[in-house]
């Protein structure tokens, strides 16, 4: 699946109009309107895309979100230039604020890090059951 669907799908899941700002709101309200405008044929879609934009969607609605707009893509080639070009536009304009914007969404099956800069190393424990013990022989 391509990683800008999933990306779409999920900020649309999980409201990413209400953290896009400035320049990036229009880009990302342009994003959505072209899915909305390619999924009205398609009662399935339209429904999930009703429901993301209304009281979110788990992870499973997530994926088959991203799937169709996956699979409109790759019947579609204008809309698919079409959110490419936008998504590059609001990379773009996310990259060019002096702020940080990150987004989780779903269950992740370890440690997940968001952040603008790290300096230094970066050292993360066991992702499961108990924390790791160091000989102190």
């Amino acid at each position: 699946m391509d990683p800008i669907s999933l990306a779409i799908a999920a900020g649309i899941a999980t409201k990413g109009t209400e953290i896009a700002v400035g320049r990036g709101a229009e880009k990302w309200s342009q994003l959505v309107a072209a899915v909305r405008k390619r999924l009205i044929g398609d009662l399935d879609g339209s429904a999930l895309l009703a429901k993301a934009e209304s009281e979110g969607l788990s992870s499973p609605e997530i994926d088959l979100l991203a799937k169709l707009i996956d699979s409109a893509q790759s019947e579609d080639a204008t809309f698919q230039s079409t959110l490419q070009e936008n998504w590059g536009q609001l990379v773009q304009v996310q990259h060019s604020d002096e702020r940080v914007t990150n987004i989780m969404s779903g269950k992740a099956g370890g440690h997940v890090v968001q952040a603008g800069e790290i300096s230094g190393g970066l050292s993360m424990g066991e992702v499961h059951g108990e924390p790791a013990t160091r000989d102190q022989g």
